[in-house]
C-alpha cells in the first residue's frame, strides 16, 4: 500500500478528521489533504509524528512491513529501506 494510501486509512481508523490530524502535527489541513492525495509527502519529521500518532513503525507506515508495532525489536527500522524510502522523498 502507498504512503498517502496508508495515511489516509491510519487517519481514519482513529477516527480523526484531516483537520484533527493537522492540528496534532501543527500543519496545515491541507498538507494533510495533500499527502493523502498523493500530491506531496510529509517531510522525515512529520512522518515518525504520524507514525507515533497512529502508533505503528514508520516502517508500516511507507508500507515496508506488517502491521501495528507490539515490541521493542519490531520498532527498530530496516535502515536500508528507510534510507531508500527518504532518498526518494527528499529528491
Amino acid at each position: 500500500m502507498l504512503l498517502n494510501e496508508q495515511i489516509t486509512q491510519f487517519r481514519k481508523q482513529k477516527k480523526l478528521s484531516q483537520e484533527e490530524l493537522a492540528a496534532a502535527l501543527q500543519v496545515s489541513r491541507q498538507a494533510v489533504s495533500k499527502w493523502e492525495n498523493g500530491v506531496s509527502n510529509p517531510d522525515t519529521e512529520n512522518l515518525i509524528r504520524l507514525a507515533e500518532i497512529f502508533e505503528v513503525d514508520v516502517n508500516v507506515l511507507i508500507g515496508c512491513e506488517g502491521n501495528q508495532k507490539s515490541t521493542q525489536e519490531e520498532k527498530v527500522p530496516d535502515q536500508r529501506k528507510l534510507v531508500r524510502f527518504l532518498s526518494v522523498l527528499l529528491a
